[in-house]
């Protein structure tokens, strides 16, 4: 089994105890992700639901690559692979609000602006990390 690396996003800080990167062991996702429970296990209800299958609005990717695909949690992973936990935006109204660069009107409403806020919210986290 390898140590990999799980970073969390701030908003699980109070849970995680102020730790926003774990070390933990796995081969698969789902390994390292209960180690990670296991380690801190207040997260566990933040991550899992009911039936024990990871709620739709945490978004795993490993070395930033989203892996809600083919082999989800069951995934391989290798020592000094880099896991990242986020929680998903949503919301917002169904008019597409005109804040996009060049005074631009998103067509696809908030989903997209979501999506962008998430994206750089992750990409501006990994610069500072």
């Amino acid at each position: 089994m390898g140590r990999v690396t799980v970073r969390l996003p701030r908003s699980l800080a109070d849970v995680t105890g102020a730790e926003r990167e774990t070390e933990v062991d796995g081969t698969t996702l789902r390994e390292a992700i209960d180690d990670l429970v296991r380690l801190r296990p207040g997260l566990g209800r933040h991550l899992f639901d009911e039936s024990g299958a990871m709620r739709r609005h945490i978004l795993c990717f490993c070395n930033d690559v989203y892996t809600r695909g083919k082999d989800g949690l069951d995934a391989p992973i290798s020592p000094g692979d880099e896991i990242t936990l986020l929680n998903s935006v949503s919301g917002g109204s169904r008019q597409a609000p005109e804040v996009s660069p060049g005074g631009l009107r998103s067509e696809s409403g908030s989903r997209s602006l979501a999506a962008g806020v998430l994206l750089t919210c992750m990409f501006s986290w990994r610069a500072r990390s």
